[in-house]
């Protein structure tokens, strides 16, 4: 019986003569534990390795370029409005890419622990690095970023941060914050207000926004 709907479900025999074989191919290299990104023509993935960004084809299953520039480890890959590779690095800069090739260079100055956007590429949060950060207490803060002009220009909580997402329609940021047990934050971008969410109490129905 399904313990979601209450319906008995009969145990089904899977014949995997009959069942497509997946192929899984193993790509060697030295990945960083950055989100891959794949091209938005499915038909490139970009992965962090370091200071590098290594970007595979698809079709021919290899790698075939190497993007350099930043000076120190590759944090986050995202990206933009146009379909273009973003990346940030704990040198504290975020670039754009046109091809293979760095376009732009924004300065932010602190080191870059997290980057997301939304969907459409249009909405940029960042969590700046506070001195003193460690892998136990990721110290930072998290900030609203325009990729037009590449300033910082909302401040939406400081503290630590273990991670970090924006929703595909740009208008909510959530981060898990705080220590070992972590706490949710949300920020309404449109709304200007930010508000954590606590867990309820056992036996509770309904979460409550406080």
């Amino acid at each position: 019986m399904s313990p979601a709907t209450g319906v008995s479900m009969k145990p089904q025999k899977v014949d995997f003569a009959d069942v497509p074989s997946l192929r899984a191919e193993i790509i060697s290299g030295d990945l960083s534990k950055v989100k891959p990104v794949f091209s938005r023509d499915s038909k490139f993935l970009y992965c962090g390795s370091g200071k590098e960004i290594l970007k595979y084809s698809i079709s021919a299953e290899r790698l075939v370029s190497v993007l350099c520039g930043h000076e120190d480890a590759v944090t986050g890959l995202c990206l933009n409005s146009d379909g273009d590779l973003v990346s940030c690095s704990l040198d504290g800069t975020i670039r754009d890419w046109k091809g293979d090739v760095c376009s732009k260079v924004h300065q932010l100055n602190k080191p870059i622990r997290f980057m997301d956007t939304d969907k459409a590429g249009n909405v940029w949060y960042v969590v700046l690095e506070a001195e003193g950060a460690t892998p136990a207490y990721p110290k930072g803060t998290l900030c609203e970023f325009d990729i037009s002009t590449g300033k910082v220009y909302a401040h939406v909580y400081a503290g630590c941060i273990h991670a970090m997402q924006v929703s595909p329609s740009g208008r909510f940021a959530a981060a898990i914050v705080g220590g070992h047990a972590g706490r949710l934050l949300v920020n309404c971008r449109s709304e200007k207000v930010t508000r954590e969410w606590r867990q309820p109490l056992r036996g509770s129905t309904h979460n409550r926004l406080t």
